[in-house]
């Protein structure tokens, strides 16, 4: 269990020291009626890490105590579709080989599927109610 840990924290954090994602993002199966509510087309400059920017800088229109601006989870679909959401759906995770296309803005990376999802935490936390 103790060699375990360390992978648990990069994970987690999701982010290297560099800026650049060191984790592919958790591979989500989405619906017609969308996992994440919030849509942006990104185009060919798609990369999880502007994803990420834009979902956690959002405005939203949400009554207190809960934070104006951001969402604590993006994610990559279809190459170039990036949604954000508060929660993911426990019932909604799918394999990693779902999430194979890669990314317009750096094809190092993947960026979901065909109703596929790569998630990624944004850093946005939500008061505990």
């Amino acid at each position: 269990m103790k060699s375990f840990a360390p992978i648990v924290i990069v994970l987690i954090m999701g982010l290297t020291t560099k800026g650049e994602l060191s984790y592919p993002g958790q591979c989500i199966k989405d619906t017609t009626a969308r996992v994440f509510g919030n849509y942006i087309e990104l185009g060919t400059a798609s990369t999880p890490e502007r994803c990420i920017k834009i979902c956690r800088e959002m405005q939203r229109d949400v009554p207190p105590p809960t934070p104006r601006k951001g969402f604590p989870y993006a994610g990559m679909q279809f190459r170039t579709q990036c949604f954000c959401g508060s929660s993911i759906p426990a019932n909604a995770g799918a394999p990693s080989r779902e999430c194979n296309m890669p990314c317009p803005g750096d094809k190092r990376k993947k960026c979901g599927g065909a109703y596929r999802m790569n998630v990624y935490p944004t850093g946005v936390k939500y008061p505990r109610a």
